[in-house]
């Protein structure tokens, strides 16, 4: 019987689309020793209007690539990693995603310094425990992993989105845990909602129009750097499970992030907080650079009293 070898070289991982010069040596890789390719003639259909990126990397670099609604893929997260913890005393911002029992509760922190993201926590379903069970995150610690991060660093803003679900007495289940963090909170922390009758120090509902605006608005800025590999995150196992299970999600204000689907069991949340301790790290600086100084006390017009 006829039997065929079928050999197929693959170009690295890495190789970008968006430079010539990286797309050349991924083509040269994947081609071997097939000398008759020109490959001038091969760039110009990886450029043309008709082929998607995902094609391109498929067909002309033989690569299996993440689904095309993919947020970011495995090679792109990684090579973001850098597994070195934020300096004990440094200024962070933290975000918050709080859920009840459907999806999972995370909390991120973002170096205000460098930008590095550090997982501080993930709360999920155990496995083998059903929708229809009884389960909920155990606030009480998540409540002690924000106040560790207070203890540990100088946390300059602390936003949360807490869900709507509502503890056996019919009150709102985060109130108790968001109100803690607001008292221990530092005074010249910036605030969540800085006016108005839903001001709060710490809750920040993504369900707001305004905020879900800023929040894509920052998630397709974090989507350019995470693939020019300007973000640097500290490889916790679970942000990455969360990054790589969310998809790209077109809202009306841009290219927002999801799950594959509401009911999906493949939970996005600590990549959520990833992308909204970003923005609100960027917030931050704008909001800490307009803000009035306080005058130091000893100094007028420049001179210093003994």
């Amino acid at each position: 019987p006829l039997r065929l070898l079928y050999n197929a070289r693959e170009a690295s991982p890495e190789t970008r689309l968006d430079d010539p010069a990286s797309l050349r040596r991924g083509l040269q890789q994947a081609a071997g020793d097939a000398f008759w390719i020109d490959y001038d003639d091969v760039e110009t259909e990886v450029y043309s209007p008709d082929i998607t990126p995902a094609e391109a990397r498929r067909y002309y670099l033989n690569l299996s690539d993440a689904a095309e609604d993919s947020w970011t893929t495995e090679v792109e997260w990684r090579r973001c990693r850098y597994p070195y913890p934020i300096p004990v005393g440094a200024r962070i911002v933290v975000f918050a995603d709080l859920s009840k029992s459907r999806d999972s509760t995370a909390i991120v922190a973002c170096s205000v310094d460098t930008g590095h993201l550090q997982c501080l926590g993930i709360w999920e379903r155990p496995e083998g425990v059903r929708r229809r069970d009884t389960w909920s995150v155990p606030r009480e610690q998540v409540a002690e992993v924000g106040l560790r991060a207070m203890h540990d660093w100088d946390v300059v803003a602390f936003w949360a989105d807490p869900s709507s679900g509502e503890d056996e007495e019919a009150r709102a289940y985060w109130d108790g845990v968001l109100e803690t963090w607001a008292r221990e909170l530092s005074e010249d922390a910036m605030p969540a909602v800085e006016r108005g009758l839903r001001a709060h120090r710490v809750r920040w509902p993504m369900t707001y129009p305004s905020h879900q605006e800023a929040f894509v608005t920052h998630n397709e800025i974090f989507m350019r750097r995470l693939a020019d590999r300007r973000v640097t995150q500290d490889g916790h196992p679970g942000m990455e499970r969360h990054a790589l299970a969310a998809k790209k999600r077109p809202s009306k204000w841009g290219v927002s992030m999801g799950k594959e689907h509401a009911i999906s069991t493949y939970v996005v949340d600590a990549a959520v907080c990833g992308v909204a301790a970003s923005m609100l790290r960027e917030i931050w600086i704008k909001w800490n650079a307009a803000r009035p100084r306080k005058r130091q006390a000893g100094r007028l017009a420049g001179v210093k009293y003994a």
